[in-house]
């Protein structure tokens, strides 16, 4: 039963690796130009809602059942709703119909038998930038919405239910304003906001760290703040530039591997590396100078990137064909 629970875990996650990547092409494919930013970030937005809605159901069961019945039999609901839910969604998917880009490559005899191993054949390069866009942003993603929490639950002096409310009430603006910041993408730039995101992370990691570790709940909110919006500064924008990387032929198949390997090799290792950082440093701070040294090669690497705010599909495919 654990051998193959775990396989069933494990399939699920990357089901769910396959089906972000899905939901970004068919959002990055179906805005208009002006608004690709916003609509594509909305993507952050309805999973940070399903993160929510299942903390929510875990919070209820534990509320409601007996003592010792969610190690029973409690957790097996969750996956029921989950089931369910995945039905609901296979029936949704299977009525759901192509974009007009990619059926447009259809009409045109573009489309590769092989989408996968056209991808890392023809596309090798932007599934790096793809790889290295999505990496970076798991790092910090996983640094301040995934190890803060940790930091502030067990190694400062802030009480348990403080923390707890800190890091909900930052998911949950996560959440809901990324979309915002995608939106100011469309207006502002692309590269133009992941940049300043990046300088603000070399120069504002450490002291929000330090406010961590030594402030009281007053301080440690408004340090919780600076970091969200750093952060919602980079990812509300890079869903849509990543999806603006490939063109619509092989964009499925070439997003989710540049997605999911940046994701899993840079974004998963953040913690461990985080708290390695802990461990050698000796401070709750130190994952702060891991985010620092990410954010100065990202610096370096974000401005080789080019604009890509307004420019139709279209468009953008034409400029890779003649690169």
């Amino acid at each position: 039963a654990p051998i193959l629970f775990t396989f069933m875990r494990l399939a699920q996650g990357f089901s769910a690796g396959g089906e972000y990547s899905g939901t970004v092409v068919q959002l990055v494919e179906q805005a208009p130009a002006s608004r690709r930013g916003f609509v594509a970030s909305t993507a952050v937005f309805t999973s940070g809602v399903g993160i929510l809605l299942s903390s929510l159901l875990v919070s209820s069961l534990t509320t409601w059942l007996p003592p010792g019945a969610m190690s029973d039999y409690g957790w097996r609901i969750g996956y029921v709703v989950g089931g369910l839910l995945g039905l609901w969604a296979l029936v949704m998917r299977r009525k759901m119909a192509e974009t007009d880009a990619f059926q447009e490559e259809q009409r045109e005899g573009t489309v590769p038998a092989r989408p996968l191993a056209y991808a890392l054949k023809h596309l090798r390069g932007p599934v790096l930038v793809a790889a290295l866009l999505a990496g970076y942003g798991g790092i910090l993603y996983y640094v301040v919405l995934g190890f803060v929490p940790t930091i502030l639950d067990s190694m400062t002096e802030l009480q348990s239910d403080e923390a707890l409310w800190v890091t909900t009430g930052m998911t949950i603006a996560y959440a809901v304003l990324t979309p915002a910041f995608g939106l100011l993408s469309d207006r502002w730039g692309r590269r133009r906001a992941l940049i300043s995101a990046s300088i603000g992370f070399i120069l504002l990691s450490i002291p929000a760290f330090l406010v961590f570790e030594h402030a009281g709940l007053i301080g440690v909110s408004l340090a919780g703040v600076v970091m969200l919006v750093l952060l919602m500064l980079y990812t509300g924008p890079v869903v849509a530039l990543i999806g603006e990387q490939f063109p619509s032929r092989a964009r499925y198949s070439a997003l989710a591997v540049g997605y999911n390997l940046g994701s899993a090799v840079l974004g998963g290792t953040a913690p461990l590396i985080g708290a390695l950082m802990i461990q050698w440093l000796g401070t709750p701070a130190a994952p702060a100078y891991y985010l620092v040294a990410v954010s100065l090669i990202a610096v370096v690497f974000l401005p080789r990137l080019r604009e890509t705010r307004g420019i139709t599909l279209r468009e953008l495919d034409k400029i890779d064909s003649t690169a």
